[in-house]
């Protein structure tokens, strides 16, 4: 399968334990990727 026809789309949650970085699970975040040759590339973005 050629690899620019396969792309992924995702809804990420995270989890922490860290009072610093509690913030992120209070968000909500969307992704798109695409899978290369050698990896998959994922690009995460944040909901306004």
């Amino acid at each position: 399968m050629d690899p620019k026809d396969v792309y992924f789309r995702s809804v990420p949650k995270f989890e922490t334990s860290s009072e610093r970085f509690q913030w992120i699970t209070e968000r909500v975040f969307i992704g798109v990727g695409i899978r290369k040759p050698t990896l998959v590339e994922l690009q995460i973005f944040e909901v306004c």
